[in-house]
C-alpha cells in the first residue's frame, strides 16, 4: 500500500486512522480510485503463508475537510469512516460524490454497481453508495452492514424457490449485467431462461433501489407491449402524451431492473421500446428473454444452452446426480412421488430418459411428471 500511495501521489496524515486502518488523502478523485485499483489487485495476487487470506475493505469518499496542523478534519472524513464500515473484506465502495466526478471517465475493465442508499451510523444524512468492480475480482459480496437497507420491492414470486444447476450461468449473467445495461438471454424453447433470468433478477433486486419488476410478454400482442410494461410498473398516463412519453418520463429518475419474458413474437416492439429506455433512462437496466436477440446496440447476449446430461460412464447414482438434468428429473419426480429415489434399479432409465431429451429442462420436467403412475423403465419405453 505504501508503494501504492507513492505511485498515486497520496498522503498519509501522521497519527491519523484508527486502530488498523489506513486514512490518506488524495488531489483528485482519479488518483484515489488508481490507488484503490492497484491496491486491490495486489492484494489478489499474494500468496499469503499457510493458506491464510487477508482482505481489506475500503471506502473513496470526496469532499472539503478542515486541514489541522498535519491532519484532516470534519464531516467528510468522518462520512468516508462511516461509509468504509458498511463493506465487507475485499470489497471497496464509494460515496455518490466520488461516483460522479469518476462516471466517464473509468479505465478499462473498472465499473461501478448501484448499490442504492444506506444510512450512515451516527449522520443525519445518508449516502448513495456505488461498488467497484474490477474486471478478473470478485464482485460477489452480501448485502451491506446497514441496518437501514430499503425493503426490496419486485413481483418475482413465479419460480423463486426451484432452481438446479445453472451454477456457471447465474454468475456469468449477474456479472454480465453489472457491466452492462442490456442483457438479452437466448435459447430455443423450454430450455428454462425465464427461470435463469427470475432467479438472477432476485440476485439483484437489493441493488436497485426501486426493485426489479417481470413483464411477461407471452400472451400480448404487439400493440399491447408497451401498455403492458406500463401497467406493471404502475406508470400514470395521461391523455396529452402517448404512452411511451408517459413511460420514459416515469422511469427516467428511476433505479430499477426490468425483466422483459418471452419477447420473440413482439421483437420489433420491445426493441423499440428498450432502446428508448436505454437512450432516456440512465439508471434503468433491462434483461431480456427471448428465441433471438433484439439487435439493437449496446446489447449483450447470453445464449443459453441446455442443462448437462450424464456422460457415457456414469453408471452409479452419486455419479448421474453430478449432471444437473439428473438431479432436476430427482427433483421433480420426487415432488409428484415423494418415495420416489434414485437407485440402482432406475438410474439407468432416469440416465437414458435426460440424454435422449437432450438436457431440456421443459421437457425433462414433464418425463418426470409422468412418474405418478409409471415406472422410469417405462417413461423410457413410451419416449420412444
Amino acid at each position: 500500500m505504501a508503494a501504492a500511495l507513492k505511485h498515486w501521489g497520496g498522503y498519509r496524515p501522521k497519527d491519523q486512522g484508527e486502530g488498523d486502518s489506513v486514512f490518506a488523502v488524495f488531489e483528485t478523485a482519479r488518483a484515489a480510485l488508481g490507488f484503490a485499483v492497484e491496491v486491490q489487485r495486489q492484494m489478489a495476487q499474494v500468496d499469503w503463508a499457510d493458506e491464510a487470506v487477508i482482505r481489506v475493505r475500503r471506502a473513496l469518499h470526496t469532499g472539503e475537510p478542515k486541514l489541522v496542523g498535519q491532519n484532516y478534519k470534519g464531516g467528510p472524513v468522518h462520512r468516508c469512516a462511516r461509509l468504509r464500515t458498511l463493506a465487507h473484506g475485499g470489497q471497496t465502495l464509494l460515496s455518490e460524490s466520488t461516483a460522479l466526478l469518476l462516471s466517464g471517465v473509468l479505465p478499462r475493465g473498472i465499473s461501478f454497481a448501484d448499490l442504492v442508499t444506506h444510512g450512515l451510523r451516527g449522520l443525519q444524512k445518508p449516502e448513495h453508495v456505488f461498488q467497484l468492480n474490477i474486471d478478473g475480482l470478485d464482485i460477489s459480496f452480501p448485502a451491506l452492514r446497514s441496518s437501514t437497507r430499503p425493503q426490496a420491492r419486485h413481483n418475482l414470486t413465479q419460480w423463486a424457490s426451484t432452481f438446479v444447476g445453472r451454477e456457471c450461468e447465474r454468475r456469468e449473467t449477474v456479472s454480465l449485467l453489472c457491466h452492462s445495461r442490456l442483457l438479452t438471454v437466448v435459447g430455443p424453447g423450454g430450455t428454462g431462461k425465464t427461470r435463469l433470468a427470475v432467479h438472477v433478477a432476485s440476485a439483484l433486486v437489493d441493488s436497485q433501489a426501486d426493485g426489479a419488476w417481470l413483464v411477461e410478454l407471452a400472451p400480448v400482442s404487439p400493440e399491447l407491449v408497451v401498455g403492458t410494461i406500463a401497467n406493471v410498473l404502475k406508470v400514470a398516463t395521461h391523455p396529452d402524451r402517448t404512452v411511451v412519453e408517459a413511460l420514459v418520463d416515469g422511469l427516467r429518475p428511476k433505479p430499477l431492473l426490468l425483466l422483459l419474458d418471452n419477447c420473440e413474437h413482439v421483437i420489433d416492439e420491445t426493441a423499440h421500446i428498450v432502446d428508448r429506455l436505454l437512450q432516456c433512462c440512465p439508471r434503468v437496466t433491462v434483461l431480456v428473454t427471448s428465441r433471438e436477440p433484439l439487435s439493437i446496440s449496446d446489447e449483450h447476449v447470453y445464449r443459453l444452452t441446455p442443462l448437462s446430461v450424464p456422460r457415457p460412464e456414469a453408471r452409479l447414482p452419486v455419479q448421474l446426480l453430478a449432471s444437473d438434468s439428473v438431479a432436476l428429473f430427482v427433483q421433480r419426480a420426487v415432488s409428484q412421488r415423494r418415495s420416489f429415489t434414485l437407485d440402482e434399479t432406475n438410474a439407468t432409465a432416469v440416465a437414458r430418459i435426460c440424454r435422449r431429451l437432450d438436457g431440456i429442462p421443459l421437457a425433462i420436467e414433464l418425463a418426470a411428471a409422468r412418474v405418478r403412475a409409471l415406472p422410469a423403465a417405462e417413461i423410457d419405453r413410451r419416449l420412444g
